[in-house]
């Protein structure tokens, strides 16, 4: 009797340790920080743009849900940056992944999860197809979000960016906000209209899509 209890005392004690660094491994992940982007609280346009610029260089990386819509086409999206590293995942009706567009500076990897294809290039290939793309695709992410690019002209109201010129694109923010709620963006003859759903910062990694290997070389991307 007295062998048994003590082998029973033994199980917890081992059952107990095997919990016990369990749970130590799992409150040592960290987990991303995410928060809300607080609005703008500037005096004037020239404020906001000040303001902008300071919280662009703290930004850890964003997230984003929206809505995008091209032509006659409209489907939902989730726009990812951090860097010079940018991701727009676009959904197809029934919410499964329909392409990845990932850039890493001017690299550019594009996923068609439809058709089972993978395009590796510049972002000025991309630009030839897609003319939104005709900037860095990191500064036009920014830019969706409601922040101005290193470069660009920009005019701003106290609540955030009204209109920007990025290279040969212009962008219009209906209203002006931070982050942004809608924003046109035309290209020549490309128009594209976003309407921001959701927008957090995020410090979660932004990594590189993972190719599969029976995805097959596809073309250039196009709307």
């Amino acid at each position: 009797m007295q062998n048994a209890k003590c082998n029973m005392k033994r199980r917890l004690g081992f059952a107990f340790c095997i919990l016990h660094f369990a749970f130590a491994a799992c409150v040592s992940t960290r987990a991303a920080n995410e928060s809300p982007i607080a609005p703008l609280t500037a005096a004037s346009g020239a404020d906001a743009l000040q303001q902008l610029a300071a919280r662009r260089a703290e930004l850890p990386g964003a997230r984003s849900f929206m809505r995008v819509r091209a032509g006659k086409q409209s489907f939902k999206a989730q726009l990812r940056v951090q860097g010079e590293r940018m991701q727009l995942t676009v959904y197809t009706p029934l919410n499964t992944t329909a392409a990845t567009l990932y850039a890493d500076g001017d690299r550019v990897t594009f996923l068609n999860s439809v058709d089972m294809t993978q395009w590796q290039g510049s972002a000025s290939q991309l630009a030839g197809s897609l003319g939104v793309f005709a900037t860095k695709p990191s500064d036009l992410a920014m830019l969706l979000l409601g922040y101005p690019a290193s470069s660009g002209t920009y005019d701003a109201t106290p609540a955030g960016l009204a209109h920007a010129t990025l290279g040969s694109i212009t962008a219009t923010f209906d209203p002006p906000s931070l982050p942004a709620k809608h924003i046109t963006i035309d290209h020549g003859a490309q128009h594209i209209e976003f309407e921001q759903l959701e927008v957090i910062a995020t410090d979660e990694p932004l990594k590189a899509p993972k190719i599969p290997r029976d995805y097959q070389q596809g073309g250039v991307p196009r709307v």
